[in-house]
């Protein structure tokens, strides 16, 4: 499949240097800070207009082209190849939990953009619901003998559950993991709130999927801006920024319109 490229203000000049594969590093004729990431909403999608909107979108928009006169230009890739692009400076910044591999090719921003649980979600009527909501670690998914079900890109599942011998099913999408949810098909899956609420919500699941009191985190995500980025000069300047917008609420707001759009 062809990648999709939204852009926001983006430049005729900027299509060239991505299209080209010249480096952020070696140019200074990128006006725009790119953005590489996959689609996952409501963090990052495409509404029925063909925009390009979402939590992400709206944060950077604050940070870059509010406050630093820098426009945004999203470029939408597979996860595996938005890190890629960051790493080798075909895009600036990815916004994920700053690991010590992904902190070799890139700069983290000092205070998270995002704090985010994982929330566990079960089928309504789940006979043990209450078994459910007691759950706080992984071990505990492991000793009541439950099934979870989750995408097969999740990373942080594989670590954190799958690492203890819990027996996941997977499936292609976490759309895929709601409807077999909803079928019983498994016992629980775990989702950061805003996103499971919003597919619930667009699958029309609301009566067949229960929100537990259950959740892990929280997960700190920061902007991780590569090390071959041409706008690395400015990581100081972002840090301000970041830090005034929590500061105002302006960071908390954001969160909360989304969270508000969902329920």
């Amino acid at each position: 499949m062809k990648t999709k490229l939204i852009s926001f203000t983006t430049t005729v000049a900027t299509l060239c240097i991505l299209a080209s594969g010249v480096t952020a590093a070696t140019t200074d004729a990128r006006k725009t800070i790119v953005f590489a990431s996959p689609q996952w909403a409501p963090y990052v999608f495409q509404n029925g207009k063909g925009t390009t909107q979402g939590v992400y979108i709206d944060i950077l928009n604050e940070i870059f082209a509010k406050n630093l006169q820098l426009p945004v230009t999203y470029i939408e890739y597979p996860w595996k190849r938005a890190q890629i692009a960051v790493k080798e400076g075909l895009a600036d910044l990815i916004i994920t939990v700053a690991t010590p591999d992904r902190l070799q090719y890139a700069v983290r921003s000092d205070s998270p953009v995002l704090e985010m649980y994982l929330h566990v979600f079960t089928y309504t009527g789940n006979p043990r619901l209450s078994e459910i909501e007691s759950i706080t670690s992984g071990e505990d998914i492991l000793k009541m003998g439950l099934i979870p079900v989750t995408n097969l890109g999740n990373v942080w599942h594989k670590n954190h559950i799958d690492h203890l011998g819990v027996a996941t099913r997977y499936v292609p999408s976490e759309e895929n993991a709601f409807l077999f949810l909803a079928a019983q098909r498994a016992d629980i899956t775990i989702e950061p709130l805003i996103a499971g609420s919003y597919l619930i919500k667009q699958l029309d699941l609301a009566d067949r999927i229960t929100l537990t009191k259950a959740r892990f985190g929280p997960l700190t995500f920061h902007l991780l801006l590569s090390k071959k980025s041409s706008h690395l000069k400015r990581m100081g300047e972002i840090n301000q920024v970041i830090k005034s917008l929590h500061q105002s609420g302006r960071m908390q707001r954001i969160y909360e319109r989304y969270q508000h759009d969902v329920q």
